[in-house]
């Protein structure tokens, strides 16, 4: 393409698509004080740039802005890839190592300015991208000859509330102009996957295309406790609309609404009201395609005459939403392809730019049965009163708390919230 033809793209894009132009090439510059006006007193937004031998700190709270500078080496991605490999591999040592390492770069060179803040705002960059900043370590673990216990470790999580973002214009909410109230509560999918996918030819071959794990193509890709998860979490908002009665029992039907199974297909989704919602909780099986990013997508139970049963990148920007929250509760959404300038290209983006003003998404492959019970504890939070980045949070620390094994990170911060 020439570059006049490049040019003029742009601007129809501009014209025809803001939202899309807003979202890919023209975020638009905010002023600090912008930024400074919207920050309560316990909150600190934390940007970082990484460019060649240095990380680029931008530090906001009500009452500070300052740029700090970071000396790094190769050796800074290396150390992100390995503290990600000790959660999802459960080494203890490796994990740890890595996690407070990490935390000298990133968060301990801010700690006189952040004072105890209760709640940071991330917006990361390059290879910090996939890091959840709550299982860094505050202070360095001895490594003893015995099973260590991961409830006891310094997480930064137990200091400070944490969510994250693109950009500061997407914190301050200014990409969804038209949002209005919704009219309902909850809309979730739960496909099942009885058989496998294998009787989905289409997202089968789908799969194919991309170095995907062989358990997602066998019976072995059978979610049973999605059903368990969506309907969990539909129980609380029926709890917490009242003592039940026949007509309120009527009016749950419409305020929440529950796609299992064979009914959880992509035209189902499609052709909902999705707009009327709140809460879009979509449980199934995710594919992040790093090369195609576009050819990333969320499989549904089945293809229909009209739909492949794979909702990829590009129909995620077609949706209609007005939801709050949608929460992606399958492996790996939060993963994409890094691009130079744009961060990474994503399932996010497609459900910020469709209406979403937040996205709860994974960072790794997560067990069906303890993301059913993580996202029930999560939902039963929300709803009572919590904001979502503390919901997120209390969550995690029950974890943390109840029980040795799942202290470990792997259980708990796969989970991160990204928007407002």
């Amino acid at each position: 393409m020439l570059y006049y033809q490049f040019e003029e793209l742009r601007d129809r894009l501009e014209k025809d698509y803001p939202k899309y132009y807003q979202l890919k090439y023209s975020i638009p510059a905010v002023s600090v004080k912008e930024v400074k006006d919207i920050l309560d007193e316990d909150t600190a937004l934390l940007e970082y740039m990484v460019i060649d031998s240095s990380i680029y700190i931008f530090f906001i709270s009500k009452n500070v802005f300052d740029i700090t500078t970071v000396k790094i080496d190769s050796m800074l991605k290396i150390n992100a890839d390995s503290m990600i490999a000790g959660i999802i591999n459960q080494k203890f040592v490796q994990y740890t190592q890595h996690a407070y390492i990490l935390y000298n770069y990133v968060i301990e060179p801010l700690e006189s300015m952040l004072g105890g803040k209760k709640r940071l705002v991330i917006i990361p960059d390059g290879v910090i991208c996939n890091i959840p900043f709550e299982a860094l370590l505050t202070h360095n673990v001895k490594h003893e000859n015995r099973k260590q216990d991961y409830r006891t470790l310094p997480y930064l999580i137990n200091k400070s509330t944490i969510s994250y973002n693109y950009c500061t214009t997407l914190f301050l909410g200014n990409l969804n102009n038209n949002y209005k109230e919704p009219k309902r509560d909850y809309l979730a999918y739960a496909p099942a996957y009885s058989n496998g996918i294998m009787n989905n030819s289409k997202a089968r071959s789908f799969l194919g295309i991309d170095d995907v794990r062989d358990d997602i193509l066998s019976q072995e890709a059978y979610l049973p406790a999605t059903k368990d998860e969506v309907l969990g979490i539909q129980k609380i908002f029926n709890r917490n609309y009242g003592l039940i009665s026949w007509a309120k029992n009527k009016l749950f039907k419409k305020l929440t609404r529950v796609y299992l199974g064979e009914d959880a297909t992509e035209e189902n989704l499609k052709s909902s009201q999705t707009q009327d919602y709140r809460y879009l909780h979509l449980a199934t099986h995710g594919a992040v395609n790093k090369k195609i990013p576009a050819l990333s997508g969320l499989i549904f139970s089945q293809d229909t005459a009209d739909e492949d049963g794979v909702l990829y990148l590009g129909e995620i920007y077609n949706l209609k939403l007005n939801a709050d929250l949608a929460v992606l509760s399958a492996c790996g959404t939060g993963n994409g392809k890094w691009v130079e300038g744009e961060g990474i290209i994503n399932l996010t983006r497609g459900f910020l730019y469709s209406g979403a003003k937040n996205i709860m998404v994974s960072l790794w492959k997560v067990n069906d049965i303890n993301t059913s019970k993580f996202m029930i504890e999560f939902y039963s939070n929300l709803l009572n009163r919590d904001t979502m980045s503390q919901a997120l949070r209390n969550a995690k620390q029950k974890m943390i708390d109840g029980g040795y094994d799942f202290a470990m990170p792997y259980y708990w911060a796969s989970f991160i919230l990204i928007g407002q």
